[in-house]
């Protein structure tokens, strides 16, 4: 707020110095202040909003909020195949491999969301129900993404302590 008392300030000690000498009615001189003023404020509008804006603009935000818009695609799809496995579940609850892919799903968004052990909870029941003689390429897939992100909890398990 003081950008905008300085600018009026200045505006206000060059007109009383140019301006106002050379008008000869008060109201005038009123009406020249009163613009000044609006004028004044109008300015601090570009220059403090342009102050504000600079966090949004910085290149840390746009970075932020293209993340945000690259994993938005992503996420639904992950939203919309776990929606298609809860209901297959729901139709065919015999079925092992709709609840191992679920199970499979619901950890790739707990990586999302960073919540690391809920992911291996999640992969582990989904090695359990993996029926077998499947692909072992899935079952060595979800192995290795157990030991991933076990090796991530225990490194910042390490950094935090």
């Amino acid at each position: 707020m003081w950008v905008f008392w300085l600018i009026t300030g200045l505006m206000f000690l060059c007109a009383l110095g140019c301006v106002m000498p050379r008008l000869g009615s008060w109201r005038w001189r009123v009406g020249v202040g009163c613009c000044l003023f609006a004028s004044s404020y109008i300015f601090y509008g570009l220059i403090g909003s342009a102050r504000l804006l600079s966090e949004y603009n910085s290149p840390t935000a746009k970075a932020f909020r293209r993340t945000q818009v690259a994993f938005r695609q992503p996420m639904s799809q992950l939203k919309k195949s776990e929606f298609r496995y809860r209901l297959q579940i729901e139709q065919q609850p015999e079925q092992i491999a709709f609840q191992w892919k679920l199970l499979d799903n619901l950890a790739t968004q707990a990586v999302q969301k960073g919540e690391l052990n809920t992911a291996i909870e999640y992969w582990e029941q989904a090695l359990e129900r993996f029926p077998k003689g499947e692909d072992e390429l899935k079952r060595q897939r979800v192995e290795e993404s157990i030991k991933v992100v076990k090796r991530l909890v225990e490194e910042t398990k390490k950094q935090g302590v």
